[in-house]
């Protein structure tokens, strides 16, 4: 089979340098709310953060992956991690 060259399309961003400029004391959050929040707010950073695990295990097993799905891989990846 030809390999394609395919690249996937991809937009650069910082998670953190978007909200490098916010102060915690900017944010009005009633406590009660802040709380009500915590659990959706776990769930998501723990589904972000699983995308390591994920990472490690397609790299592990060696070179059975196409360049179009490695390089796929690679760009999700980097988005998962900026996110986590």
């Amino acid at each position: 089979m030809k390999s394609i060259n395919w690249r996937p399309r991809q937009i650069i961003w910082d998670a953190k340098a978007l909200i490098a400029t916010v102060e915690r004391s900017e944010v009005a959050l009633d406590p009660a709310v802040r709380e009500s929040l915590r659990d959706y707010f776990w769930v998501d950073l723990c589904a972000e953060w699983d995308s390591l695990y994920l990472h490690q295990e397609i790299h592990k097993t060696g070179n059975s992956w196409s360049d179009e799905f490695l390089r796929f891989e690679a760009a999700w990846y980097e988005d998962e991690i900026n996110h986590a």
